[in-house]
């Protein structure tokens, strides 16, 4: 993380604005695929989860819910940060205001709802290990992968 901080803080003095402009879709296009592979294991492992999940002491239903539930929670709050980040400085500041109006509710509403991405919990999601210290099964993993695959996929 330092190195790619340290070279995305000297990447004028390091790479040429013709190369920037050529990296750019090549990191797109390897963003896509990361996202894809992720997409791929929870595919392949959510079979094992949901059978998983039917053998503990909670019912699918109950699960969906929950997930609906958590699924509905993430979106307000991303609702009310949105909002919140782009009116209250404006409020505060008359310079702010000045130099950069306040923009119309419905953009805003717009990346509130566009800037929700799931790829990095899922990931976080399927990187729990399958056991703890003595073995133990990792309590409720397949529990939590699946409300994360499931809150992921409500939201697009």
């Amino acid at each position: 993380m330092t190195c790619g901080l340290y070279l995305g803080w000297r990447q004028p003095e390091i790479i040429n604005s013709r190369m920037r402009l050529q990296a750019f879709p090549v990191w797109e296009m390897i963003v896509f695929l990361l996202n894809g592979l992720v997409f791929i294991l929870i595919g392949l492992q959510l079979p094992e989860v949901v059978e998983g999940i039917r053998g503990q002491r909670f019912s699918v239903g109950r699960i969906v819910w929950d997930a609906i539930m958590i699924s509905g929670v993430v979106i307000v709050i991303r609702f009310v940060w949105v909002f919140t980040a782009t009116y209250l400085p404006r409020m505060l500041s008359r310079r702010l205001r000045k130099k950069d109006p306040p923009p119309a509710w419905q953009w805003v509403t717009i990346v509130a709802w566009t800037g929700m991405r799931g790829v990095v919990s899922l990931a976080a999601a399927l990187a729990l290990p399958f056991t703890v210290k003595d073995d133990a099964p990792f309590p409720d993993r397949d529990l939590i992968i699946f409300s994360h695959s499931w809150s992921f996929w409500s939201r697009l």
